[in-house]
């Protein structure tokens, strides 16, 4: 049986957890674990189960964070007898420090458990493990489990690095599941599934947004990145919005063999459908006489889908005008009248640069994670080898001046996202950033929430802002420079 995590985003991507299994979820502190622990047990109080939660914090600390993150129904849970609380407090934590019986450890816990329970939170998990016992402990936990029959999510402390105790790497092996949960500035969280059984077939990373009164939760604005956060079940729906009657048939058939397609005429229509249902994608046909209204839905659209946006335009625009649609929002800007196999290409790249398939499309050249600050050479080096791929998509680089402080380039590198393809080194007689399949937008946003954190009389450093393909020669005469 599957039941729900609690966290939206994720079960569209994973379709939920499997009953009886066992999770592992971990951050390093300040991630979110504990949010998502709440949000689970939340899931199971809707679902009328018995919840129970082991670890170091006491009922009013557990119950102050349940209230400000909204699951205020936990506390009455507990009152009313649904909800046990088990703290690691007295004796017990040095009894399974120093456990030579882990059996007898874990029997005590079934009995403070009394009875059955539906789902079990633990924080921190590894406080049952990494003992004196070793990996004879971990074992004694995973069969505990099991015999439980209950939904065991436990956290710990770590990146999941190729170093783990024995003990934890015994559990990682074992789990029915393994998330990490990281922390990006502004409330924004990065939650990636290592594995889980039965295996997806998307493991990228989810953007999730910390709120008070919701959790972990889609973000409510435009994240400064978009890979990952469309439910793959999701990515063949497109929206084709007509404000033109001429679209050529070969485009219009082609279009109805690619995608599920949805047409309307109503821009009004096409903004409530984003609001209720998630997208693959949206494709804006277009004459030239209207695109001026288009560039206006590309900006109103932009923020309320994570789904590639695409112009389809009846004849030549202006550059202008291609550079203005892509400002406001869209990922592409094509012409009817392009061959089949172009459009093919584009619409796919298009997609592919929103929602992390290049990998499913047969891209040999997805950009490596680069994590040290790169020199000029080996920067200007990189740059050039991206622009000059076919297969991988848009890039902006961002220049920095040499005068900004050390806490303006620690929070510049702090807000990358390496494992997207973005980087950041030494260039041009300062510092560029490179943000792989981001557009101009997207570097604002970024700078915004990487200066957050830091004095604000400081003032924000003089950017330029490059993006490729449209500025492609700039960029390279800038690193040349």
């Amino acid at each position: 049986m599957i039941i729900s995590s609690g966290i939206g985003p994720f079960d569209d991507r994973v379709g939920g957890l499997r009953a009886g299994g066992l999770y592992l979820l971990a951050g390093t502190p300040g991630a979110g674990k504990l949010a998502f622990l709440l949000q689970f047990l939340a899931a199971g109080l809707d679902a009328d189960e018995k919840l129970a939660f082991l670890g170091g914090s006491s009922p009013d600390e557990l119950f102050e964070q349940a209230r400000h993150w909204g699951f205020e129904g936990l506390e009455e849970a507990w009152r009313n007898g649904r909800f046990a609380v088990l703290g690691y407090r007295g004796e017990y934590p040095r009894r399974i420090l120093q456990a030579s019986e882990p059996e007898e450890a874990f029997g005590e816990l079934t009995e403070a458990l009394g009875g059955a329970t539906s789902r079990i939170a633990v924080d921190p998990g590894t406080l049952l493990w990494e003992t004196r016992a070793g990996t004879a402990m971990a074992n004694a936990f995973l069969q505990w489990q099991e015999a439980s029959g209950a939904t065991v999510v436990a956290t710990a402390v770590t990146d999941l690095s190729d170093h783990l105790p024995l003990a934890t790497d015994w559990v990682v092996q074992r789990a029915t599941g393994v998330f990490h949960l990281a922390r990006l500035r502004a409330g924004l969280r990065e939650l990636t599934v290592h594995r889980i059984r039965p295996p997806i077939e998307d493991p990228d990373v989810i953007t999730l947004e910390m709120r008070a009164g919701a959790g972990l939760a889609r973000p409510a604005g435009l994240p400064d990145r978009r890979t990952g956060d469309v439910p793959s079940g999701d990515r063949r729906r497109l929206v084709l919005l007509r404000m033109t009657e001429a679209i050529t048939e070969d485009v219009e058939d082609w279009l109805g063999r690619e995608y599920e397609v949805y047409e309307t005429r109503d821009p009004l229509e096409l903004t409530s459908l984003l609001q209720a249902e998630h997208w693959g994608g949206v494709c804006i046909a277009v004459e030239r006489a209207g695109i001026d209204d288009a560039i206006q839905v590309c900006r109103t659209v932009r923020p309320m889908t994570v789904g590639a946006v695409v112009l389809l335009s009846r004849g030549q625009l202006r550059s202008s005008d291609r550079a203005r649609a892509m400002e406001a929002g869209a990922d592409d800007v094509l012409r009817q009248d392009v061959v089949l196999r172009e459009l093919k290409s584009r619409f796919r790249r298009a997609a592919a640069c929103v929602v992390g398939e290049r990998e499913a499309w047969g891209d040999p050249e997805r950009p490596r994670p680069i994590r040290a600050l790169v020199e000029p050479s080996a920067f200007t080096s990189e740059v050039g080898q991206r622009l000059n791929s076919a297969s991988l998509g848009y890039l902006t680089l961002l220049l920095v001046p040499e005068s900004v402080g050390p806490d303006v380039l620690s929070a510049l590198r702090d807000s990358v996202r390496v494992e997207a393809g973005d980087f950041v080194g030494r260039a041009a007689g300062g510092y560029g950033v490179v943000l792989q399949d981001a557009r101009g937008r997207h570097a604002r946003i970024y700078m915004e929430r990487a200066l957050r954190s830091l004095d604000p009389s400081a003032g924000a450093p003089e950017v330029r802002i490059l993006t490729s393909p449209e500025e492609a020669d700039e960029i390279r005469a800038a690193l040349d420079a």
